[in-house]
C-alpha cells in the first residue's frame, strides 16, 4: 500500500472513530426527542426497538438516561475528549448528601477523566478504586496452616523447581539430554525464547499497568479532594457554631439584669429574641450579629446596668441550712468521709 493510501486508509479510520464517538449520542437525543413528542415514552422505545432491533429496550433507556443527565452542551463544550461510555459509568457516582452534590462528583469525575485522559474502562477502574478506598478495610483473618506433604523414597524430585507434572518433567530430561544441556538450562531457554516471541505483549501490558496507575490516580484524586472538601466544611460549621454561641452568650448579662432588676419589659424582649434564634438555627452570622446589636442598641441603659451589676457582684458561697450542716460537721471531726 502506497504511503498516500496509508495516510488516507488512517484518516478514514479517525473519521470512522468520530461517527461512532457520536452515534450513541444521537441514538439517545433522538429518543428524548421521541419522548417529548409522544403521549409517554413506551411509544418512543417501542419505535426504537422497531427502527434499531439490534439493541434492547434497556440499552435505550440507559442511553436517554445518560443523555438526560448530561445535556449537549456539557458534553462539547467541558468534556469534548470523552466517549459516551465514560457519562455512562459516571453516571453510577450518586451521594447521599443531594442531587447537587451528586452532579458536582460527576462533573469531578469526569474532569479526572478528561484530564488524564483515561480509557473507558480505567475511567470504571478508577470509580471502583475510589469505592475501595473510602471503604472499611476487613481485618485478615488468619490463615489455616498447610498441611505437611509427606515425602516418600518413591517421590520424584528434580534439581530444578517447575509446575510440572512428573511425565512432564521426564519428557523436559529427556529432551535436554539430547541437547546435551542440563534440564534447568533447557528450561530457562523456553521461557527465553518465549519471551522474545511475545515481546509485543509485554509493551501492551505496560500500557495496561500505566492505564491502571492512572485510574488509581484519579480515584485517589478525588478522594482527596472530598476528604479535604468535607474537613473544610467541617471546619466551617465549627467555626459558625462557635461564633453563634458567642453573639449568644453576649446576651446573658442582660438576662442577669432582667432578673435582678424584675424587667419585664427586658425579659419580653430577650424571649423574643430567644424564639427567634430557635426558629432560626441556620442564620447567617451577619444577620445574627446584627440583631444583637439592634437589641443593645435598643437597650442601651439595661445593658450598661447588666454589665456592671455582673462585674460588681460579689460571689457568695451557698449556704446551707442548718440541719444539715451539724451532720456534715460532726462526720469531719470524726474523721469519716463526707
Amino acid at each position: 500500500m502506497a504511503a498516500f493510501d496509508a495516510k488516507e486508509w488512517k484518516e478514514e479510520g479517525l473519521q470512522l472513530a468520530q461517527a461512532h464517538k457520536r452515534h450513541q449520542w444521537k441514538i439517545a437525543d433522538w429518543i428524548l426527542e421521541g419522548i417529548a413528542l409522544h403521549a409517554n415514552a413506551t411509544e418512543a422505545y417501542d419505535a426504537a426497538e422497531q427502527i434499531f432491533p439490534e439493541y434492547s429496550r434497556t440499552t435505550f433507556i440507559e442511553w436517554a438516561s445518560v443523555a438526560r443527565t448530561f445535556p449537549a452542551l456539557v458534553r462539547t463544550k467541558d468534556f469534548p475528549d470523552l466517549y459516551f461510555g465514560h457519562f455512562k459509568a459516571a453516571l453510577a457516582v450518586t451521594s447521599p448528601i443531594s442531587t447537587e452534590e451528586t452532579e458536582r462528583l460527576r462533573m469531578n469525575w469526569l474532569k479526572q477523566a478528561q484530564d488524564k485522559k483515561l480509557s473507558v474502562a480505567a475511567f470504571r477502574l478508577a470509580i471502583a478504586d475510589a469505592f475501595a478506598i473510602t471503604q472499611p478495610k476487613p481485618k485478615p483473618e488468619p490463615a489455616a496452616p498447610s498441611p505437611r506433604r509427606v515425602k516418600t523414597a518413591a517421590q520424584y524430585e528434580p534439581e530444578y523447581k517447575l509446575p510440572l507434572s512428573l511425565e512432564e518433567h521426564q519428557k523436559l530430561e529427556k529432551l535436554a539430554l539430547a541437547r546435551g544441556i542440563s534440564p534447568a538450562m533447557l528450561a530457562k531457554c523456553i521461557v527465553v525464547e518465549y519471551l522474545e516471541v511475545h515481546t509485543d505483549e509485554l509493551v501492551v501490558g505496560d500500557k495496561r499497568r500505566a492505564e491502571m496507575e492512572a485510574a488509581k490516580a484519579a480515584a485517589q484524586a478525588v478522594v482527596d479532594e472530598e476528604v479535604a472538601r468535607r474537613n473544610e466544611y467541617s471546619r466551617q460549621r465549627q467555626a459558625y457554631f462557635d461564633r453563634r454561641a458567642s453573639l449568644i452568650n453576649s446576651l446573658a448579662p442582660l438576662w442577669y439584669h432582667a432578673a435582678k432588676t424584675d424587667n419585664r419589659k427586658l425579659r419580653a424582649t430577650l424571649e423574643d429574641t430567644r424564639d427567634w434564634l430557635n426558629r432560626n438555627p441556620e442564620l447567617r452570622i451577619e444577620e445574627l450579629e446584627a440583631k444583637v446589636n439592634e437589641l443593645l442598641a435598643l437597650l442601651p441603659d439595661e445593658a450598661e446596668a447588666a454589665m456592671m451589676a455582673a462585674a460588681n457582684e460579689p460571689t457568695v458561697a451557698p449556704q446551707l441550712p442548718a440541719e444539715e450542716v451539724a451532720p456534715l460537721a460532726a462526720a469531719a471531726s470524726a474523721g469519716g468521709a463526707v
